[in-house]
């Protein structure tokens, strides 16, 4: 019969053996717990008071940012944007049938069917507008599986290129 007090096992000198089969419960295990960095900076405290996302557009329409002369670019940049969204969102179909004879050539062209995918390639280098277009164009004259394997081919080279 084995006879074991607490005060026994507390007694025990510990084994200097750290391999994991001749540890006991009694054992003392070495931790490698990190300590705590130093309080937060100033600056820190004001960046985590911060709301997660910043999305403060109000800034953009002020009398201050419009009036400065190095934010006229970005005033131009985002206006050409908007309104080219705007455009190709309302005359798609005017968009669609200026292309589509040239997409009826790739169509018939062999190997035609490697350039939307390198138009979609290209356009992926930074992402630029116009990959809607291509990818109605795609749908429209290659049908509706043929064009979607076409479009998420070139989307999806474009992005591991992106990568």
């Amino acid at each position: 019969m084995l006879h074991c007090s607490v005060s026994s096992l507390l007694s025990s000198p510990p084994r200097t053996s750290s391999h994991p089969s001749t540890l006991t419960n009694h054992d003392p295990i070495a931790l490698d717990i990190p300590t705590r960095s130093g309080s937060p900076t100033p600056s820190e405290i004001e960046e985590m008071n911060e709301p997660f996302i910043n999305l403060n557009f109000r800034r953009y329409i002020t009398l201050d940012f419009i009036s400065q002369p190095k934010n006229i670019v970005i005033i131009v940049i985002i206006a050409l944007t908007v309104a080219g969204g705007i455009s190709i969102g309302v005359k798609h179909t005017q968009a669609e049938a200026l292309f589509r004879p040239a997409a009826v050539w790739m169509k018939d062209a062999p190997g035609g069917w490697l350039i939307p995918v390198a138009i979609l390639f290209i356009i992926s280098f930074p992402p630029l507008f116009g990959h809607e277009v291509v990818a109605i164009l795609c749908g429209d004259v290659w049908g509706l599986w043929i064009g979607f394997a076409l479009v998420t081919l070139g989307s999806t080279l474009g992005e591991i290129g992106n990568f």
